[in-house]
């Protein structure tokens, strides 16, 4: 794990080098606050949102989101989304950006979008 920077805040970043998922090795993983939707990029990326359970009774779900680039295809984010969850609630996203133009002086800006491609939150109970 390599720690990164983003707006001035060390994230922790994982370059994969897996004996036992070689398919994933070379694919950039960084942990990501959870409404933090980076900067513009052709790259195709996606956003794995892993929840744990309670720590005890009356208290909330926990969720760590990771934004996954540089995946050679989306089966190879995938796998790794899956493993990374060992069965717990994982929820999988893709990322892109729009542009789109802001009143009042119709100046150009890029919009973060993400689209659930599967998964599911937890139930609170």
């Amino acid at each position: 794990m390599l720690p990164t920077s983003e707006n001035g805040i060390d994230l922790p970043r994982y370059i994969l080098v897996n004996r036992e998922m070689p398919y994933c090795e070379g694919m950039d993983v960084r942990w990501m606050p959870e409404h933090n939707v980076g900067e513009d990029s052709d790259v195709p990326t996606y956003r794995a949102r892993i929840w744990s359970g309670p720590p005890k009774p009356g208290y909330t779900w926990a969720v760590d989101e990771y934004e996954i680039s540089n995946a050679s295809e989306v089966r190879e984010a995938i796998a790794w989304a899956e493993a990374e969850a060992a069965g717990r609630p994982l929820e999988f996203f893709v990322k892109w950006f729009e542009t789109s133009l802001r009143a009042p002086d119709y100046e150009i800006i890029q919009v973060p979008r993400m689209m659930k491609l599967f998964g599911f939150s937890p139930k609170e109970d």
